[in-house]
């Protein structure tokens, strides 16, 4: 009678401990991306411009930077080029750099969109500061609109020494997948 007790209290604890750990997934997961570094969303917050004016720039050491662009599936078929005018660049922390995006909506129908970066390695993303880029707000491209999005920055001289490389690599998107993504 104890074991048939034991089992319905078991039977009765699985299905609680499951809902409760299906609802602690959604900030357990914010956290696990915050830790590794996953989709670093910091990076895309605009640098104030005062802070920059005192930096000192660091010509003892290099940084290699490499630009990455990714078309997301929303728009794969629409877009027909999504690219960093500057595949790479060295530069020493503190420089303040400017490049060039360049994207062109193929289809018959304007399209609204939305950039998304990532920094790797993880680590590196907050010595990674934005002054102004295409990523902050939504573009709009005309139907077979070809436009060319700045990008302006620099590498905190802070960046530990062991970081020689960072890549900073932007998913496009149509805007409407950002709402549905956003409402989950």
């Amino acid at each position: 009678m104890q074991s048939k007790k034991k089992l319905f209290a078991l039977i009765g604890f699985v299905p609680i401990f499951m809902f409760g750990f299906a609802f602690a997934m959604v900030p357990l997961y914010g956290w696990y991306c915050d830790v590794a570094g996953i989709n670093n969303v910091q990076s895309a917050e605009r640098e104030p411009i005062p802070s920059i004016k005192n930096i000192e720039v660091g010509h003892e050491r290099n940084i290699k930077i490499e630009f990455d662009a990714t078309l997301h599936e929303s728009v794969e078929g629409i877009v027909s080029e999504f690219r960093s005018l500057t595949p790479s660049i060295t530069l020493s922390p503190g420089d303040v750099h400017s490049l060039v995006y360049r994207v062109k909506n193929i289809s018959s129908n304007p399209l609204v969109t939305q950039a998304v970066p990532s920094i790797t390695p993880w680590w590196g993303g907050e010595h990674f500061k934005k002054i102004e880029c295409f990523c902050f707000e939504q573009q709009t491209l005309a139907p077979g609109e070809e436009k060319e999005m700045g990008l302006q920055f620099y590498v905190h001289p802070d960046i530990p020494e062991n970081i020689k490389t960072l890549t900073l690599s932007y998913t496009l998107m149509a805007a409407s997948e950002m709402t549905k993504s956003a409402s989950l």
